[in-house]
């Protein structure tokens, strides 16, 4: 049964299922529904401006709320892909739909299609006394919900608010920008989708467009695509919901993300090994990779590396390992060392720690890295 819409309202109907919001639809005139989530609070600021709205209108017309999650069978046939979304339905058609806490588009909405054929002025300007301390209340919600979103309130430039969209879509193989996470999904499309990738058995990530509403409102736009959850597989669009659960279904999901991970697989480690190679051309001779720096090494290994270096006073490079997380990674594939610290002579790797104090000790490590 749908959770009832947080606080107490004597207007706002709370629907419990299909059918009886079909059966509210065929019987009133007017019907203004408030598509919600529980988990959602600018859904709750939204309900006490319906609830002020209602008390303004005639009542034979209805307002009410319903549980997208709950209601799925509705929230599919109004075409609701988000939370809040409201859908006026007169004489059984739809009118008007609205996404998102925007209480003045509901107000003028709900002026337009209550009062087109209005008996008299009289009942415009009673509707135009709405309770503006509900109203108001609701807006400022919406605001600071919002707000907090909002990249901590800095305005974000519509250029690194593209490259970060760029980012995002191709840090990983495979990533579904949805509403909350893989294990708390916040709307029913989410979760379906979510469990459709799950059920694949591939690594795939994810990005919670609640919590930055540019990222929200500007992958809309970026990828010409209005609703969400969207999958992305290697930097493209893949689709939505629907597509999702189709590929899943016909076996083409597990497919395609795993060709995905491949290709991004493979370009990342190119990617990552013209970099150490670039590295590796512009040192010395000699380059050591390492954790920390010879003035501040930070591990033993290093250490000891490092004093064997200084006592065959000869100058070498190092380069931090542990300030860039792919060059770490990549080393170890690049030189077939799973270790560090690991010493480079002309391009060409001597070794690790025991390999370097070996030749430290028999005093041949001079020797190689000088001739």
């Amino acid at each position: 049964m749908s959770p009832p819409p947080v606080g107490n309202y004597t207007l706002l109907k709370t629907i419990p299922d299909d059918h009886t919001l079909s059966s509210l639809v065929e019987s009133s005139p007017l019907v203004v529904v408030h598509f919600g989530a529980e988990w959602c609070a600018p859904c709750k600021a939204m309900n006490d401006a319906m609830e002020a709205l209602a008390g303004e209108v005639e009542n034979s017309n209805a307002f009410a709320y319903c549980d997208a999650e709950v209601l799925e069978e509705s929230a599919e046939k109004y075409e609701v892909t988000s939370v809040p979304t409201f859908v006026i339905v007169k004489s059984g058609k739809v009118v008007k739909t609205i996404e998102g806490a925007d209480v003045g588009q509901l107000t003028r909405a709900v002026k337009m299609h209550c009062f087109s054929n209005a008996k008299s002025v009289e009942d415009e300007g009673k509707f135009k006394a709405t309770n503006k301390t509900t109203v108001m209340k609701a807006s400022k919600e919406k605001e600071t919900t919002n707000s907090n979103n909002n990249n901590n309130g800095r305005k974000e430039t519509e250029e690194e608010l593209q490259k970060r969209l760029v980012h995002l879509t191709t840090v990983q193989p495979v990533v579904l920008f949805m509403k909350g996470n893989r294990e708390s999904p916040q709307c029913g499309f989410s979760r379906k989708s979510s469990e459709a990738l799950t059920n694949c058995g591939i690594a795939y990530g994810t990005f919670d467009i609640l919590s930055d509403e540019n990222v929200r409102q500007g992958l809309k736009v970026f990828s010409d695509w209005p609703t969400y959850p969207q999958l992305y597989l290697n930097g493209e669009l893949a689709g939505g919901n629907d597509i999702i659960l189709e590929m899943a279904s016909d076996g083409t999901l597990k497919t395609e993300c795993e060709r995905a991970i491949d290709t991004w697989t493979k370009a990342k480690t190119e990617r990552t090994n013209k970099r150490i190679e670039s590295i590796l051309a512009e040192s010395k001779n000699i380059l050591l990779f390492m954790k920390g720096s010879p003035d501040e090494p930070k591990c033993g290994f290093s250490s000891k590396v490092v004093s064997a270096l200084r006592e065959t006073g000869v100058e070498y490079d190092t380069f931090d390992i542990l300030k860039d997380e792919e060059i770490r990674q990549g080393m170890k594939a690049y030189s077939d060392w799973p270790t560090f610290p690991q010493l480079y002579y002309k391009k060409e790797l001597l070794g690790g720690c025991d390999i370097v104090l070996e030749m430290a000790a028999d005093g041949t490590l001079k020797e190689e890295i000088t001739k």
